[in-house]
């Protein structure tokens, strides 16, 4: 992972996840639905559990089936979205 990858990542982050995530990607954003507990990407449970393709694939197709996490299909380019997973990957080392 190179650190324009990691660079590029912050910034799509901030715009499309930040929001619910919070700034440090522990679920604390200030836009989380309030009946929802937004998860910590960071949370060795919750990271490290999945690989880096499931990462990319439930920012990329959103989670269903209540799909709190929206799909960005569309909205964030595919290299992008691998430039996220090396961002949240850079932050649980």
């Amino acid at each position: 992972m190179s650190h324009e990858s990691v660079a590029g990542g912050l910034k799509v982050y901030a715009r499309f996840c930040r929001p619910c995530h919070g700034t440090g990607g522990i679920g604390d954003g200030p836009e989380t639905p309030p009946d929802v507990m937004t998860p910590s990407l960071i949370d060795t449970e919750c990271f490290e559990g999945c690989a880096d393709g499931e990462i990319f694939s439930a920012t990329r197709n959103g989670v269903p089936p209540n799909c709190y996490i929206k799909t960005r299909e569309g909205q964030i380019t595919d290299e992008d979205i691998w430039n996220i997973v090396n961002y949240l990957s850079s932050l649980t080392e």
